[in-house]
């Protein structure tokens, strides 16, 4: 009987294992990963150039935000950055968890099973996460923390997640719907001062940089290669696995944030009947 109690413990530090090893040995073996495009972004950023600027890796093509809070990180050598990329990647994925299949911090057995179901369901993403040190479990647990309502926090989680990745605007109706206002108006603000700091402290070449950045990717001028990003061009150039013709990696971010949302409203249904 305590051996059936403790399999899906033992079932779950099998699969993180798993998860921690690719990671690790993928960022420490590995190079022209995801990882290596953040850092030598900030690398760039910290000495006034332009982090857009097309380089031997893949395009940076996110928000001025990421390079300018990645800085300590390029003060470490390549394999000790990597390792901790992948430690902070694990922290979100524990935040995550903790908020949503830990009420009241109890790890009891259903919390395992349920945890060990959304890990066996998700492994694939998660697996391409780690493997090529991406920034989305980053993003996904600041969305978690702002869905999740604390108080203290307010909408600055948010409006962080946003500087680094502009996908979770998505969330915004959301929290309208929910009539959080004021949550709104401080994710916004946050929003403007990620975005707005870094350009200030890059100086003019930055911001020159982050124009050009805007104008390809939202009206064209890109060839959708690994040295720039444009949005039609990679949505039309496609070649991956896709599902009715929209990019497979697209459909799981919409159903991690739809997930994140799903568990919010059932959180917070308990809490409307008992009012």
């Amino acid at each position: 009987m305590k051996q059936d109690r403790k399999l899906p413990t033992y079932l779950l530090l099998l699969v993180v294992l798993v998860l921690l090893h690719q990671g690790i040995r993928k960022q420490v073996s590995g190079v022209g990963i995801d990882t290596d495009t953040y850092l030598n972004a900030s690398r760039t950023f910290w000495s006034s150039g332009n982090p857009w600027a097309p380089t031997e890796f893949f395009a940076y093509i996110y928000p001025p935000f990421l390079a300018f809070v990645l800085w300590p990180l390029t003060c470490f050598s390549r394999s000790m950055s990597g390792c901790l990329w992948v430690a902070l990647q694990f922290g979100a994925l524990c935040i995550v968890f903790d908020r949503y299949l830990l009420p009241g911090r109890q790890w009891g057995q259903k919390q395992r099973w349920q945890a060990l179901a959304m890990l066996t369901v998700s492994f694939p993403v998660l697996q391409n996460e780690f493997k090529n040190g991406q920034v989305n479990l980053l993003v996904l647990a600041l969305v978690v923390i702002a869905c999740e309502g604390s108080r203290r926090l307010k909408g600055w989680p948010l409006g962080l997640a946003i500087g680094v990745k502009l996908t979770p605007l998505f969330v915004i109706p959301y929290l309208a719907c929910r009539k959080r206002y004021r949550d709104i108006l401080t994710a916004m603000f946050a929003f403007v001062l990620s975005l707005s700091i870094p350009l200030w402290i890059g100086g003019t070449e930055v911001r020159a940089g982050f124009g050009t950045y805007l104008e390809h990717m939202v009206v064209g001028g890109g060839h959708g290669s690994r040295r720039t990003f444009n949005l039609s061009a990679h949505l039309e150039g496609w070649t991956g696995p896709s599902i009715g013709g929209v990019p497979i990696h697209l459909l799981c971010a919409a159903l991690l944030l739809g997930g994140i949302v799903f568990l919010d409203m059932t959180r917070a249904a308990p809490e409307r009947s008992a009012r």
